[in-house]
């Protein structure tokens, strides 16, 4: 229920902001723990992850870069300059979190190319993302560790069972 209401909150502001109510460029997404240090700008968010199995958040960059553990985020208007811009590595970011059955991204655009791949590269599920909340089922996949691509960005997540 938090997370929905979470979720549900996150998309509500990304969408206001993405739909022209603010400037982007001076808004930005922080730890709701840690208000005064920003994670990334709005305009650099690609999109926000969660699963299942875990009631964290994590803030996925166009870059590849990825703010993951996050018990809740919020947003400020800040100046550009008040965002570390971390060095993205060329490996794709791991998802902290474990992933049972779903993973639901938040505030990717409709008809965004959303697939997952295993390791080796082989495409094993492959869907559009719907406008504002989008439920991968990946229930069906063994365990392990697999390459989430979103448009342009990739992230890896790891696939269990309780």
């Amino acid at each position: 229920m938090i997370k929905q209401l979470l979720t549900t909150t996150l998309l509500a502001v990304l969408s206001a902001l993405y739909a022209g109510a603010q400037d982007t460029s001076s808004w930005s997404i922080v730890d709701a723990a840690k208000p005064d240090v920003a994670l990334a700008a709005m305009n650099d968010v690609a999109f926000l992850m969660t699963s299942d199995w875990d009631d964290s958040v994590a803030v996925v960059c166009k870059d590849g870069t990825l703010h993951g553990g996050l018990a809740a985020v919020t947003f400020r208007q800040l100046g550009q300059t008040a965002v570390s811009r971390p060095v993205a590595n060329k490996e794709p970011a791991l998802y902290g979190g474990q992933v049972g059955q779903t993973i639901v991204l938040t505030n990717c655009k409709a008809g965004t190319a959303v697939t997952v791949y295993s390791l080796s590269g082989q495409k094993l599920l492959s869907q559009k993302a719907a406008e504002g909340k989008t439920e991968v089922a990946v229930g069906d996949l063994t365990d392990g560790v697999y390459l989430l691509k979103v448009g342009e960005v990739t992230i890896k997540f790891q696939k269990g069972r309780r």
